[in-house]
């Protein structure tokens, strides 16, 4: 056992937990999924995103200073959101009970939450506080209503979305389905730790210069530069999911021989274990030989699975495994190295 010596991964504990990022398209929880999760401090601007389940493999993006927005809205030909394709669109910022948190356009709602732990742990708990609460029970039936009183924001207290934000613009959205709530997705992109006086001036956040800077710089960032995530589940909603979800793989993907169903609650400890020690990994078939976890790397992509089915525990040709079989042996095998972590 040695002490984590590597600064972006020490970042990594418990307490510094941003938020996460959930797969929940339409209001449905994607089964086999392991949400991530993003670190911030209080001594730093720089954030990390630690990446446990994607097609292209486990992966912690190293510490950078970016800066965050939660959008909502309904998304274009492309799958994307039309957000930021002007300097600063025309918009309205006066949302009935915000307080210049919320903005929207005739396509989307929008909350920039800023670049350090402090100014997103309060945009975020503001948020919440002047958020309508339902559990997840409550919300599902009312996805698709018809008529918006007033832009809304909805919390979810419980149930399978627990800690997630759904997002549902006044008189209804031009792009897409008119009336229709949809979740609060993040973007994120590199920013200039030097403007964050721009918008905080010691914890004060000024929202509308915020929103300009958010704007601004998502019109001018280059597209490989602008990630979007799924929607964004708060710290306790993370918790909850983790301690609750149980992927029975064995009912979906009908695995031979049978495999049991695997309990996310005994991972997210493991992961957290990143940050207090070095993390090894063993997998001779990929030459992962006692394999020091770091940053910047992605560790069983499915193009692996593919490659090598039979490593993979997946039955040898001729019949080619199908999208879902590769999705479940390469999910095995992360959640196999993530228990192994030492904690």
């Amino acid at each position: 056992m040695v002490a984590q010596t590597n600064l972006t991964l020490v970042q990594m504990s418990a307490g510094d937990i941003a938020f996460g990022t959930l797969n929940a398209d339409n209001g449905v929880v994607a089964e086999v999924q392991l949400p991530s999760t993003y670190f911030g401090s209080v001594f730093s601007p720089k954030t990390v995103r630690l990446r446990p389940f994607h097609r292209d493999g486990f992966a912690i993006v190293p510490a950078q200073t970016r800066i965050y927005a939660m959008v909502s809205g309904p998304i274009d030909a492309n799958g994307n959101l039309p957000l930021g394709r002007t300097s600063v669109p025309l918009n309205e910022h006066s949302v009935n009970g915000m307080s210049n948190l919320l903005h929207r356009s005739d396509d989307w709602l929008m909350v920039p939450l800023g670049v350090s732990l402090q100014q997103i742990t309060l945009q975020l708990e503001q948020l919440i506080d002047r958020s309508v609460k339902m559990t997840t029970q409550e919300f599902l039936p009312n996805m698709t209503v018809n008529a918006a009183p007033h832009s809304r924001v909805i919390y979810i207290t419980n149930g399978s979305l627990a800690g997630t934000f759904w997002g549902l613009k006044f008189g209804g959205w031009t792009n897409g389905q008119q009336f229709r709530y949809h979740p609060f997705e993040v973007r994120d992109y590199p920013f200039n730790s030097a403007r964050i006086s721009n918008f905080d001036n010691n914890g004060n956040i000024n929202q509308n210069e915020l929103y300009n800077e958010f704007m601004q710089g998502r019109a001018t960032v280059q597209n490989a530069q602008y990630h979007s995530g799924h929607a964004l589940i708060t710290k306790s909603g993370l918790k909850q999911y983790y301690d609750s979800h149980v992927v029975d793989v064995q009912s979906i993907y009908g695995f031979n021989p049978p495999v049991l169903p695997i309990a996310t609650r005994r991972l997210l400890p493991h992961l957290l274990g990143l940050g207090e020690i070095q993390q090894h990994v063993n997998f001779p078939a990929l030459n992962y030989n006692n394999r020091l976890i770091l940053p910047g790397e992605s560790l069983f992509p499915i193009n692996d699975v593919q490659n090598q089915p039979v490593a993979f525990g997946l039955p040898p040709g001729p019949i080619q495994p199908t999208v879902a079989e590769l999705q479940a042996a390469q999910f095995r095998a992360v959640v196999d190295m993530i228990a192994n972590f030492e904690i």
